[in-house]
């Protein structure tokens, strides 16, 4: 994509930072998303567990919902600055919709189902929503 929109090459650019930091940021929530998805979280009944802690419905739905709105976020700022900046000039409509629209559209909307997902997780107080 660096090849594509030089911004990405340009370590002092919002596109270069806001991928770096979304790279590093959502590893340690991503894994406690997938970890509250496939570990049975009903089975923990010691309130003081780190397990029931870190695994809570409201933990998992806090961190997952922050995480998501990031990513979104980021995408949304990313979209807007590329047209701010003209970056699509020279470029053709069916280019840009490519290489902008549908890579970045992944970015926009997974998120969404992540924070559907993460509010319904609120809403419940259980991961039922995974089920």
């Amino acid at each position: 994509y660096s090849l594509y929109d030089p911004s990405y090459q340009n370590q002092e650019s919002f596109g270069f930072f806001i991928d770096f930091g979304n790279g590093l940021s959502t590893i340690p929530p991503s894994i406690l998303m997938n970890l509250a998805m496939v570990l049975d979280t009903a089975s923990y009944t010691d309130s003081d567990s780190w397990s029931s802690t870190v695994l809570s419905p409201l933990f998992v739905g806090c961190v997952g919902l922050a995480m998501y709105w990031q990513v979104m976020y980021g995408t949304i700022i990313y979209v807007l600055s590329f047209m701010f900046n003209r970056r699509y000039e020279g470029k053709s409509t069916l280019e840009v919709s490519l290489f902008v629209g549908i890579s970045n559209s992944l970015w926009f909307f997974f998120p969404i189902a992540g924070i559907y997902s993460c509010v319904c997780i609120l809403r419940d107080g259980n991961m039922s929503v995974f089920q």
